[in-house]
């Protein structure tokens, strides 16, 4: 559930706000959640007040960072309501280059646009902005070898360009897990490996490696089926 600390009683919680930290949390108040974006889908959300408690929680044995994966399917489908963040775990298909971003206010900013796969060969775009963008980058420059790459990115937002849906970062709240060892990824990895090494075939390797990477030269030019002009002359308008 979404929780809100007002600023003028930060002061009292600042040392329980800790990312990854489980509390226990007495005497909140509970309101509707009004955002326009909510982090989470739920309709109410968590007030701290001047009289709320806060205690560190040491044996907490729920979920640790309580993902809730979108299928890519209802992605496709827009049958997710698009004020409300998502999770989503995927194979990386193909990544293309950083890039940078300018604001209207002038501001520069980072951009890295990649492809992602589920286990059932459903492919969602995922654009990662300024610090994900960075986080990722690095990740792929320091481990050129890796042959096998897994994200999660939490907390999520997609939003559709020419009917096509982006999986794009929610500001800084979102989380951005890069072949981690957790067990959701090592989970997804082992399922996915154990596909590919049914499939046994070239095909099912594409995308790995090296040619991870790719450039808006090779989607253009290497990616795309072309035709040839005489069989474009030979199509026939219909009225």
């Amino acid at each position: 559930m979404q929780t809100i600390c007002p600023k003028k009683w930060l002061p009292k919680f600042r040392s329980f706000l800790r990312e990854k930290e489980s509390l226990i949390i007495r005497k909140p108040t509970l309101g509707d959640n009004r955002g326009k974006l909510k982090y989470v889908d739920n309709s109410n959300k968590i007030c701290f007040q001047p009289y709320t408690a806060a205690l560190l929680c040491k044996d907490f044995a729920g979920s640790y960072y309580g993902f809730n994966f979108a299928s890519f399917q209802s992605v496709e489908e827009k049958r997710l309501p698009e004020n409300v963040t998502i999770d989503a775990i995927g194979y990386i298909k193909k990544c293309y280059e950083i890039e940078d971003t300018s604001t209207r206010t002038g501001n520069v900013g980072k951009r890295m646009n990649l492809r992602i796969v589920d286990l059932e060969g459903r492919q969602l775009n995922v654009t990662l902005w300024d610090q994900y963008a960075s986080q990722l980058n690095s990740y792929l420059t320091n481990n050129k070898n890796e042959t096998h790459v897994v994200i999660i990115l939490q907390f999520g937002v997609i939003k559709f360009y020419k009917d096509k849906a982006y999986h794009n970062n929610a500001y800084t709240v979102s989380r951005l897990f890069i072949n981690s060892d957790i067990e959701e990824i090592k989970a997804f990895k082992k399922r996915y490996l154990g596909d590919v090494e049914l499939q046994n075939t070239s095909s099912a390797q594409h995308g790995v490696g090296s040619s991870i990477l790719s450039t808006l030269h090779d989607e253009f030019l290497i990616d795309n089926d072309f035709n040839f002009v005489a069989d474009i002359a030979d199509i026939k308008q219909i009225n």
